[in-house]
């Protein structure tokens, strides 16, 4: 699996990416990499390069040989950039409904602005009292691991970190998913259609199959947008990756979270632009 069910704050993307790099650069074993993540002299516990292992041995990023070198079990590819290494992770992640971190992420993206007022502690008895509840014990989400799930969900692309909240906006998911995207370019369609096509590519979001079982006590109405993507998608329309629009006589209207924007929050078409920023 992709992700331990318990996230902490040792295992970041960053600790993990250069795990992986050194794997990549040179053949080692587990001490050896263990010792170049962490030196001896540092700390000898070596308490984060071993949870740092500990993680990317479970998500199956790496295998032990039978002479007892560490090798990568992802193409190298996957990890020639921080941005590949993104991208790979999301597609591992949310390709399982049930993995915490795809309930917590879709959960918490349908929240609205209360989470601007909800710390870690208040999220966790929100989350396991609106999703939790018919589930055993050990499947309860505590603030540690919402804490560690908040840098992931930042690196992923789902919005940016500011005073210990994640402030939705999923403009870098929504990037990384347009770039390979099979999808028309330049050419105008219905929101609709780049909506059934989100559905697909990217479940944890707006109406997607993870996030449809998942959204808890959510205040969104169909068709009516979350903050994560409304802002993502204004980001995105901002940058020029593409153009929202409304026609006043259109069949099918979408409402995004209203703003002071030049799309304030109708929607009924979308032109995605076929140039990479």
């Amino acid at each position: 699996m992709p992700f331990i069910e318990r996230l902490t704050n040792e295992t970041t993307p960053k600790r993990v990416y250069a795990y992986l790099k050194l794997v990549d650069e040179k053949t080692m074993r587990k001490e050896e990499v263990v010792n170049y993540l962490q030196p001896k002299f540092v700390d000898n516990t070596s308490f984060i390069a071993n949870k740092v292992y500990s993680f990317v041995n479970n998500a199956q990023l790496i295998s032990e040989s039978s002479d007892g070198n560490i090798k990568l079990d992802i193409d190298r590819k996957e990890i020639a950039t921080m941005k590949a290494f993104r991208k790979i992770i999301a597609k591992r992640v949310f390709q399982h409904e049930d993995y915490m971190f795809s309930r917590f992420t879709s959960w918490y993206l349908m929240r609205g602005e209360k989470v601007f007022e909800e710390n870690a502690e208040a999220l966790e008895i929100a989350f396991n009292q609106e999703l939790n509840a018919d589930r055993t014990l050990p499947n309860e989400y505590n603030k540690t691991n919402i804490t560690g799930w908040r840098t992931w969900a930042a690196f992923l692309g789902f919005g940016y970190i500011h005073n210990k909240v994640l402030i939705p906006n999923t403009a870098v998911r929504l990037h990384d998913l347009l770039i390979d995207a099979n999808i028309p370019k330049d050419k105008s369609m219905p929101l609709k259609q780049f909506m059934d096509w989100l559905h697909l590519a990217a479940p944890e979001l707006d109406g997607g199959k993870i996030n449809e079982v998942n959204q808890g006590d959510s205040p969104y109405t169909k068709q009516t947008l979350s903050l994560g993507l409304s802002s993502g998608l204004r980001a995105l329309h901002d940058q020029g990756l593409l153009e929202l629009k409304y026609v006043s006589d259109a069949i099918d209207t979408w409402y995004l979270q209203k703003a002071s924007h030049d799309i304030t929050d109708k929607v009924s078409e979308i032109t995605i632009r076929g140039v990479e920023i």
